[in-house]
């Protein structure tokens, strides 16, 4: 039979399986025409190998696989030594006598009543109130300028709580009711000598955009929700004699604030504003001891911003007799203050504990 070139018995297999390959590796309708490509390189492979004489049996391996345990799982908690406790979260032990002058460490059981949520302030038949007993007692001299300041946001993280709780007593230990144990920290912390407050969550003004979490108080609250998040923060802790709040939503309507105001009235209870007066002739209404305060004094974490705002407190605390600051506990902050405090007595001030701050400015009724 004559071959394509014209001679008898010719034959050209490879050259017509190049070109068909050829054909299909460049086939526009593609993808069809890769694959078929494969295809074919695959048969010539495998006719290659048979024509040379190897031969041999395919072999497949699973991929490499690294395996990490998750954080909190039981193949983590394996990695720690046998036997090691778990790290702590709530405070340390109250041992020993707490220190002299420090408000009670117990809260009397005539300053609390039971709630659906917990136990909530009261004031007691005689007429004591939780502003009244849960005050420290430590010397001042009424003549001199005064300045206080509480540390907020705690019982969020027990280090940096324990480490407020180890300042002079004269500070006040501001906690937050989400956090974990507060009765148990602010009893710690009354032990220490603190003061304790506890801050009321309020919906921000630029809400959702910021949030308060789901206890967060605000002007559009309908009557039974509002108390139920009120109820269920203020028996978060225990031993508290004030609250802190930041107006946030209430800013434009204070009056709306009353509701919340009346319940702190009843209870006996003081407060104090963060970050502007907003609140203060609705407080003076009610008859709610009130403070006010500038923002904290580490907003900015700047060394120099710092000494600036400590600088306007004391400007405060000359003009006006007394004046009150928070911070929110950043470590510069605190070196600041090491630096700061040994001045006051230079200065004609003097460092007390924030209840004192109160003295001489609006009071509630008499005590």
């Amino acid at each position: 039979m004559p071959g394509r070139d014209g001679r008898p018995g010719a034959s050209r297999p490879w050259p017509d399986a190049i070109m068909a390959a050829k054909r299909l590796l460049f086939d526009p309708r593609l993808p069809f025409a890769v694959l078929a490509g494969l295809a074919v390189v695959l048969v010539l492979t495998v006719v290659a190998a048979r024509l040379l004489g190897i031969e041999g049996t395919l072999r497949y391996t699973d991929l490499w696989r690294a395996e990490q345990p998750l954080p909190g799982t039981a193949a983590s908690a394996t990695a720690r030594e046998p036997g090691a406790a778990p790290p702590p979260v709530g405070p340390p032990p109250v041992r020993g006598e707490p220190v002299a002058g420090a408000p009670p460490v117990e809260p009397p059981e005539t300053l609390l009543e039971p709630g659906p949520y917990g136990a909530l302030p009261r004031r007691a038949e005689d007429g004591r109130s939780p502003f009244s007993v849960y005050r420290s007692n430590f010397a001042f001299d009424p003549e001199r300028p005064r300045i206080a300041l509480v540390v907020v946001g705690l019982g969020l993280a027990r280090e940096p709580t324990l480490t407020a709780t180890e300042l002079p007593p004269l500070f006040g230990l501001a906690f937050s009711p989400y956090g974990r144990e507060l009765a148990g920290w602010m009893r710690y912390g009354r032990w220490r000598g603190h003061e304790v407050l506890l801050e009321l969550p309020v919906r921000p003004a630029r809400y959702p955009l910021d949030d308060a979490g789901p206890l967060a108080l605000a002007p559009d609250l309908p009557p039974e929700r509002l108390e139920q998040r009120l109820e269920t923060t203020l028996a978060a802790g225990k031993g508290y004699f004030a609250v802190t709040v930041a107006a946030g939503a209430y800013v434009a309507a204070p009056e709306t604030f009353a509701p919340v105001l009346a319940r702190l009235a009843e209870a006996g209870l003081g407060l104090i504003e963060l970050g502007g007066d907003h609140l203060a002739t609705a407080a003076a209404r009610q008859g709610v001891p009130y403070l006010w305060s500038d923002p904290p004094i580490d907003l900015d974490p700047a060394p120099e911003a710092i000494d600036l705002a400590l600088g306007r407190l004391e400007t405060r605390a000359l003009r006006e007799g007394a004046a009150l600051g928070t911070l929110e506990g950043a470590a510069v902050a605190y070196a600041r203050l090491r630096q700061w405090l040994p001045s006051l007595e230079a200065k004609g001030l003097q460092l007390v504990a924030p209840s004192r701050v109160f003295d001489g400015l609006a009071r509630g009724p008499a005590e």
